[in-house]
C-alpha cells in the first residue's frame, strides 16, 4: 500500500505504478481540486489500474487512512533549484522560503503518522524538493 501525498500532475505516481506493476494500492492525493484534472489525465492516459484518486489536504490523510508501507511526499516548494530554467524564481522572498517550509514538516510529520506502525515491515518515506534553500 503506498501513498503520494502530493500527486498532480502525476509524473511520479504513474512511475510508481509502474514499479508495482500495476498491483497493490496507490493513493494518489492532491489538495488542489484543479490539479486532479492532470492527475487523472497522467493515470488514464497511461493506463495505471492500481491507483485511487484522493482530494484530501495532507495534514489530514493520517486521519482518513493510514497503513501505508511506503509514502511519497514531494513537497510544493519554492522552486530555488530551478533558477536557471525560471528567472521569476530569483523574485522569491525569505517569507515564501518560511511558508514552503513550514507545509513541507507538516506534510512529513503527516507522511510519518500515515505508515503503517503495526506492521514487522520495513517503512519507506521518500522526501523530495527541487529547492536548494537550507530551510527547504
Amino acid at each position: 500500500k503506498v501513498l503520494d501525498i502530493a500527486a498532480a500532475p502525476g509524473n511520479k505516481t504513474t512511475l510508481i505504478a509502474q514499479l508495482m506493476k500495476n498491483n497493490g494500492i496507490l493513493i494518489s492525493n492532491d489538495v488542489k481540486k484543479l490539479r486532479i484534472k492532470s492527475l487523472v489525465n497522467s493515470i488514464h492516459r497511461l493506463n495505471v489500474d492500481n491507483s485511487i484518486i484522493t482530494n484530501y489536504d495532507g495534514f489530514l490523510l493520517p486521519f482518513v487512512m493510514k497503513g501505508f508501507d511506503k509514502v511519497l511526499v514531494d513537497a510544493p516548494c519554492s522552486g530555488t533549484g530551478l533558477i536557471s530554467h525560471d528567472r521569476e524564481i530569483r523574485r522569491i522572498n525569505r517569507k515564501t522560503i518560511n511558508i514552503n517550509s513550514k507545509l513541507q514538516k507538516r506534510l512529513l510529520i503527516s507522511a510519518i503518522d500515515a505508515c503503517n506502525s503495526t506492521s514487522s515491515s520495513q517503512k519507506i518515506i521518500v522526501y523530495s524538493t527541487c529547492s536548494i534553500s537550507v530551510e527547504e
